[in-house]
Formats: C-alpha cells, structure tokens, sequence
C-alpha cells in the first residue's frame, strides 16, 4: 500500500483517478480547496457528475479514502503527491500555473523535513514550465533540493472525458519526464522517484503498457504533440468531409474507410463528422502554437488548425443558413455522454446564423447543460415540433427517437451520419454525402 494525496482530486480528473487508486488497495487523500466537495467525498454524497462509476466507487470506499483542504498536511502524510489541478488556457495559447504553483506553495510547506517524497505534475503545462516555475517555488517553499532531497515527475493523463477510468486502466502509453540533469545514470533515476511512479502505475492498469521516459522538457512537448497529432487527423477528416458535401458522388464514408485501412494511418478518428472539440485537444494545439512562437519558429500548424476549425464552422452555419425556418440544434456537449460543451460551438453557429438573417435558433442536449446566450428548447419532441431545420450537432442515442416524430416538413442536417438515408423528412443532409 501506498500513501498518495491527489491535490485538486475532487475535480473531473483527479477524483477518478483517485478513486481507482483507492481501489487498488492505496490510501489516498484527496486534497483540494474547493470545501463543499471534500464535504461531499468525506459523507460519500453522490456528485452526480457523468462519468461512469464515479460514484458507485465513492459510495463503497472505506476510511482509506479521506478528503481534506490542508494541502501541506496532505502532503506530509503521503509518499506520491499528484498535482492535478486546472491550467486554464491564456489569450495568447499559453496556459495559467496560477492553480499549479499556488498548490506547490502548500506542498512545499509539507515537504518540510522530509525526504524521498515524490511529486507528479499531472495538469498539462508548457515546455519549460516544470523547471522554470514548478520547481523553483517547491524549492523555496520546503527549504529542500529537487532531484536530491524529493522528486519532480511530469506525468500527464491520456484520457477522455465519460471513460476516465477506463481510459487510465487501458493506457496506450506512461510519459514520465524527469530531471535530465540525472537522466543518464539509472541510478539516479531510480532515486528520483522514477521507479516509485511507475510501481505505483504499473498496480492500476489493467494491461502492460510502454513507458517513456525523458526531460521535463520532453515530456510536456510530447502531451502537447501528441493532441495535436490527433487533432489534425480529426481535422483532416472534417475537411475531407467537406469536400466530399461539395463534390457531386463523392461519399466521405467510402473516402476515409480507405484512407484509414492504410496500417500507416488507421481508422482511430478518422471518420466523417465535425472539427475536434473538448476541454483538451484545441487548447493544446494552441499551445503547441505559444511554443512554437516564444522559441522563434513560428506557428504555422496551430494557426492552420484554428483557420481550419473556423471555416467549418462557417460551413456549417452557411449550410443552414440555405434553408428557412426556425433551427433546431441536437447537442450542446463536444460528445455523447458527457456534460461539457468546450469545442460544440452551437453557441457560435446560433451566433453567426442570428447575426447574419436574424434566425430564431434553439438548442437542447441530453446531459441538461445549457450554454449562456443560447436559447434552449424544455425537450426534445418540443425542439422538433417547433423547428423547421433540425441540426444534429452531437450524436447522443436519445436523439435517435426523433425519427418517431412527424419530420415530413422538416429538413434534417446529420453531422455524423446517424440517421438512415432513407429518413422520411422534407429533405435529409447527411453531412460528407455529397450529391447522394
């Protein structure tokens, strides 16, 4: 067993993780400010969050699980100190260490005194954010010296919001970034905590998987590379999808089924539908984009994928705007089964369709959320009973019930080929079918 305090662990992330570690068989403190919800994990309450067994873990987890808003007790009390706290994204791409270093101030304090303590930097920061901010402030805070006296680990999470802890369980690969000052010599690496890290891992998942370690630096360029990767290829899929919506015959299914069989590239994501949306991959392509400028190379590729997102928005707003009436949009969310809206846009689509004909729209979503500025229909059937164009936005199940509604006078715009072709409606667009 193992004592670990997930700092910011009531949050999305951290509390899933947490409870998995629980799990295991660990005790673990999850330390976070915000006190109603250490209130909540401390009387086992349910959150009510979408993410799948969340709370059936919380409402089981026994006095190995504790959540407090001392920080620095936390941290005297536990052997891996996580920090998994939000980055919000700046104007200029960058992200904000706000929450990140004014959590290091506090686990500095508890790292006073003591030795071999390691602690993990989970939440996404930029190259050379570890060194030149992260471990200056833990230094100063605990009197101590890293790589010496305790570790710093950069050890991002690759997982997907409404499959965290499934997405944890199953990894594709561990990225741990180290001090390179001691990267050379196993030993030393053993001693900075690199083996405990990956120990206490290698307990969680469920299958092998690869370990990379390299520099901090290294570390968070990869995080940020490799959203970016998948980024692109959503993109690529979102502009052949267009193209295909523009070119007579043409069918974006047939096209990315044979792009994707090629072994090189594969089907993960490659399939028709709209830009990449989440709380994750836009921003990290913006900041590989801050990178890119702050050390003089330019940022050609993030600025590309941002130009590219906003033309197919403005696409998509320009293919309903072609057609009268009142619009509904289906989904609010990025995806199906989650509560988050980052990257849907709907409330940019309803933007540009009110400013440019004064188009009544309106939208609703299956979690609930509701998006400031928008108007939102109280159902489903009422959504579709009152709208002329119906815009699949987001392929939630439940929206596949509205083809037992009255759609003969309507026109139904699918973004993800849900619907069958033969949908009985005044006109059917499955977005990538072009001329079909």
């Amino acid at each position: 067993m193992t004592d670990v305090c997930y700092v910011g662990g009531a949050g999305r992330l951290g509390l899933p993780i947490a409870l998995r570690a629980h799990q295991c068989g660990h005790h673990v403190i999850v330390a976070d400010i915000n006190a109603d919800l250490v209130e909540k994990i401390n009387n086992r309450q349910r959150l009510g969050r979408m993410e799948p067994g969340v709370d059936d873990l919380l409402r089981v987890a026994d006095d190995r699980l504790e959540a407090t808003a001392d920080i620095a007790a936390a941290t005297c009390q536990s052997d891996l100190i996580f920090v998994i706290v939000p980055t919000p994204s700046l104007s200029n791409g960058s992200f904000s260490l706000e929450y990140v270093l004014a959590a290091c101030v506090e686990i500095g304090k508890g790292l006073r005194g003591s030795k071999e303590k390691t602690v993990v930097i989970v939440s996404t920061t930029s190259p050379g954010d570890c060194r030149r901010q992260v471990k200056p402030v833990l230094e100063e805070n605990s009197g101590l010296v890293c790589s010496r006296d305790f570790a710093l680990i950069y050890s991002p999470e690759f997982v997907r919001q409404g499959s965290i802890i499934a997405d944890f369980c199953n990894p594709d690969h561990l990225l741990i970034g180290i001090d390179d000052a001691i990267f050379h010599n196993p030993e030393e690496i053993s001693r900075t905590g690199y083996s405990k890290l990956h120990n206490y891992y290698s307990g969680l998942i469920t299958k092998a998987a690869d370990s990379h370690c390299m520099s901090w630096e290294s570390a968070e360029l990869a995080k940020l590379g490799l959203n970016s990767a998948l980024s692109l290829k959503i993109l690529l899929a979102g502009q052949l999808t267009w193209l295909c919506q523009s070119i007579p015959h043409a069918d974006a299914w047939s096209v990315l089924a044979s792009i994707s069989a090629d072994r090189r590239i594969g089907p993960a994501l490659l399939k028709p539908g709209l830009w990449p949306g989440g709380p994750c991959l836009p921003r990290d392509v913006l900041a590989l984009g801050y990178t890119s400028s702050r050390v003089g190379i330019g940022a050609a590729l993030p600025d590309g994928a941002s130009a590219a997102i906003e033309q197919h928005q403005y696409n998509l707003a320009s293919l309903i705007a072609q057609h009268p009436g009142k619009i509904g949009l289906l989904g609010i969310t990025y995806k199906p089964g989650v509560d988050l809206p980052e990257g849907n846009f709907a409330d940019r689509i309803a933007t540009m369709l009110s400013r440019w004909e004064g188009r009544s729209v309106q939208a609703i979503d299956p979690s609930g959320v509701m998006i400031s500025g928008l108007t939102h229909a109280p159902s489903i059937p009422a959504l579709v009973t009152s709208s002329d164009i119906l815009v699949l936005l987001t392929p939630w199940p439940e929206f596949d019930n509205i083809t037992t509604l009255d759609l003969s006078e309507k026109v139904v715009i699918d973004c993800w080929g849900m619907f069958q072709r033969d949908l009985h409606c005044k006109k059917y667009i499955r977005l990538g079918d072009g001329g079909f």
